[in-house]
């Protein structure tokens, strides 16, 4: 579903452009339209349902649309760097017993 996600908002953003649209306001409008939709989905229908995460992840995303490759790249390996030392770092507490990932 997250290659959907990601295909399918390139798709959007691109034929916004080549429809000579805003493509960067209708993206956040799209993902700010799809938010209450997705808390309603939760509070209601279903607490699982992810339309709410993708609404959210799209309104993180539009930022970088247009940003160069190389800095995607960085920007991936900085964010994986910092999720992989603190999961490091939360294990180690676990093992001294002071952070209980079980509470």
């Amino acid at each position: 579903f997250a290659i959907l996600f990601g295909l399918g908002s390139f798709i959007f953003y691109k034929n916004a452009l080549e429809k000579n649209i805003h493509a960067t306001n209708l993206t956040y409008r799209r993902y700010l339209f799809l938010l209450p939709i997705g808390i309603f989905h939760i509070l209601f229908v279903w607490w699982g349902d992810i339309l709410t995460l993708y609404s959210i992840l799209g309104l993180l995303f539009v930022p970088f649309i247009n940003k160069s490759l190389r800095f995607l790249a960085i920007t991936s390996f900085i964010l994986l760097i910092i999720f992989l030392f603190r999961e490091i770092f939360f294990n180690i507490l676990n093992e001294f017993g002071l952070f209980d990932t079980n509470a």
